[in-house]
């Protein structure tokens, strides 16, 4: 893209007074990159990409093995669980239990008290 000259600066000045290691680190490994010779690559031994005909074909053959959607499945297993799973119902507070635990601290520090 013609800017990398810039890149290979900043990546010099990265790698001198950034203080995470890991940024010199990842620093020296793009300017190594950058610094690279280029390759010189025949026409033939590029990588073609897929061309979109292609592509539609393969895509018409994906679609042509979907269930179709107005035809019923039955549910599997976990999805018959979870459609009738509720939450647990709310809990409320033992007032009795919370009445006892206080009596027995208070019978302790009676108790406590009255210890020479």
């Amino acid at each position: 893209s013609g800017r990398g000259d810039d890149a290979l600066n900043i990546y010099k000045k990265l790698e001198k007074s950034h203080p995470i290691p890991m940024i010199k680190q990842q620093a020296a490994g793009l300017r190594a990159i950058q610094e690279a010779p280029k390759l010189k690559v025949a026409k033939n031994e590029r990588p073609k990409g897929i061309e979109l005909k292609e592509y539609d074909s393969w895509q018409a053959k994906q679609r042509s093995y979907k269930r179709p959607l107005n035809k019923k499945v039955p549910l599997t297993l976990e999805e018959r669980v979870l459609s009738e799973w509720a939450p647990p119902p709310v809990r409320l507070p033992n007032f009795y239990s919370y009445f006892a635990a206080a009596a027995v601290l208070l019978i302790l520090a009676w108790y406590s008290t009255t210890l020479k």
